[in-house]
């Protein structure tokens, strides 16, 4: 219950109060009443007196450029493009601050004379360290910051790609601090003007001022640290300018139940892509449950996931399909009507969510709650999935228990173990590694079975909503590929995460991980169709890569 103080509060604080909130904190604590009645940005502003706290509050109206002393969504979104192109512009000009004849291009040649030059006065001056390695090692560190094409030369457009990485929220914080105080509009006539704001900080101000002497004291400001660092710690979550601007979801009806679901793959790969031929596409099953009320569902991703929907589906409301954060993969739908399915065009409402991740489940429900305006019923999060009943939350899931383990090969007898932590264990003696099919590995063929149990699925001829384009692999992805490869006798196990190829190779098999697959070209064979993605291929083992974009593929 509100204290009689705060109850007496000024008329804003009145019309807060008739405003449903009920929002969960970030990193599991309980913050202050603040964190409900306030925007979170003014909190940062409270200083020892009310005197100090206004005038530190009320430069918040001298963020605009425009001159005008209020707060709108128009200024909003002037000073956000405004603060977006100059922070861009400066981290491109980042990139390029060691070109030093200013032609917008730093060449390999001009870094090695800048390094060895640094070099060779560290060694003059008693540095024991070997010039050419130290230089070696320094361009390739330089390189793999700002070489996003891999022609080994930091350019224009290499500026602009380093820039769109780097630019986040930090970037835009007066921007996140204004929309903040628009959403606490108290007249909600869409404008924030300099007496409302004022009147903000002063009831903020009152609120921590318990003894009400006119000062905060040492043990209130304890209070106002705490909760400064719950509403940082969301900070460090919010999307940047182009996220933000496709976080245009539909909201919830009132009377509608809000389900979240965030997971990183299904348990099946699906013989449909959805986010190009060199990407993985998974699938698992939804089973909507029985039931009288519509349901707003809401399911993300880390990788693209093909969601099969059935049961009652009819009490779809809408489903929103949001891509994973920071790589914005398409994901497709089966079994709910296109009118009813909502796809984000970027990630930009918050992280993808599982089991592992319980931070970013707590930043999550906080963004959500604050964006819909309401409590809402636990996440559900799980690794990976072989279906999940909505509304309730029950999984099924076909992985082994311990979760897949890494076959390891000993030195002595040639036999493969299979390595969970510190034990160890017979890889022939799990059930994922039993009876391969002929020309598969048993170590490609436990890899496959343990990572994806229910193998492939066969989704030819179903109607997949998508945000992408849907086309079948011609071959199948990640290990899938690589069993299916084998078994046409294109591939060649040479050792855990390496293969030869020995026979014309379509493509490599999309969406393989670092540790899954590099590839060795036998002699005479051509190179292979595809983007190998974080796998390599090399004429030689751990040598003379000839394809693959992945940093240690270049420098190696």
């Amino acid at each position: 219950m509100l204290s009689p103080r705060v109850l007496s509060m000024a008329p804003f604080l009145a019309v807060c109060l008739t405003v449903p909130v009920a929002f969960s904190l970030a990193a599991g604590e309980q913050g202050s009443r603040a964190l409900e009645l306030f925007p979170d940005s003014l909190i940062s502003y409270v200083r020892n007196s009310k005197e100090k706290t206004l005038k530190h509050g009320m430069s918040l109206l001298d963020v605009s450029e425009t001159g005008d002393r209020y707060i709108d969504s128009l200024t909003i979104e002037k000073v956000e493009r405004e603060q977006y192109e100059k922070r861009h512009a400066g981290l491109a000009r980042e990139a390029l601050k060691f070109d030093p004849n200013a032609d917008g291009k730093i060449t390999e040649r001009e870094l090695r004379r800048r390094y060895t030059k640094q070099a060779v006065g560290a060694k003059s001056v008693g540095v024991d360290l070997d010039v050419n390695a130290t230089v070696l090692r320094k361009i390739n560190n330089f390189l793999v910051s700002y070489d996003f094409n891999g022609d080994r030369v930091v350019d224009g457009s290499d500026a602009l790609a380093y820039a769109d990485a780097r630019i986040g929220l930090s970037d835009l914080a007066d921007v996140l601090e204004l929309q903040e105080v628009l959403n606490h509009d108290p007249d909600g006539d869409g404008r924030i003007t300099a007496q409302e704001l004022e009147r903000m900080l002063s009831d903020l101000f009152d609120f921590y001022d318990k003894s009400g002497d006119a000062t905060i004291d040492k043990t209130e400001y304890e209070l106002v640290r705490r909760d400064a660092g719950i509403v940082e710690a969301n900070k460090r979550n919010r999307p940047n300018y182009e996220q933000r601007q496709a976080c245009n979801l539909p909201l919830p009806a009132s009377q509608d139940q809000v389900v979240m679901l965030g997971t990183e793959v299904g348990e099946a790969i699906s013989n449909i892509a959805v986010d190009g031929l060199d990407g993985l596409t998974t699938t698992g099953k939804l089973v909507i449950e029985p039931g009288a009320g519509p349901l707003y569902l809401y399911v993300t991703g880390w990788d693209s996931i093909i969601w099969q929907v059935e049961g009652a589906v009819h009490r779809i409301s809408k489903m929103i399909v949001a891509p994973y954060k920071f790589r914005g993969e398409n994901m497709g739908v089966i079994g709910v009507p296109t009118e009813k399915v909502h796809f984000l065009s970027a990630p930009g409402c918050f992280h993808a969510f599982n089991p592992g991740g319980k931070f970013a489940q707590d930043r999550a429900e906080y963004a959500m709650e604050r964006k819909f305006r309401r409590e809402l019923a636990p996440f559900i999060s799980v690794r990976s999935f072989t279906h999940v009943s909505l509304p309730s939350g029950t999984v099924v899931s076909n992985w082994e228990d311990e979760g897949p383990g890494w076959p390891v090969r000993t030195a002595k007898t040639d036999e493969y173990l299979l390595k969970r932590g510190k034990s160890t264990s017979p890889l022939k003696d799990s059930p994922s590694a039993a009876d391969p099919p002929p020309g598969v590995h048993q170590v490609d063929w436990y890899l496959f079975r343990a990572h994806f149990p229910n193998g492939v699925i066969d989704l030819t001829g179903e109607k997949v909503v998508t945000s992408g384009n849907a086309q079948p692999y011609d071959v199948l992805p990640s290990l899938a590929g690589i069993v299916q490869m084998s078994e046409q006798g294109k591939l060649e196990f040479a050792d855990v995460g390496y293969h030869r190829i020995i026979g014309k190779l379509p493509r490599v098999p999309g969406g393989l991980r670092e540790r899954w697959a590099d590839f060795v070209m036998a002699k005479g064979v051509e190179l292979p169709g595809g983007s190998p993605m974080s796998a390599c291929i090399y004429k030689k083992r751990y040598r003379s890569a000839v394809q693959g974009w992945d940093l240690r593929c270049r420098y190696r």
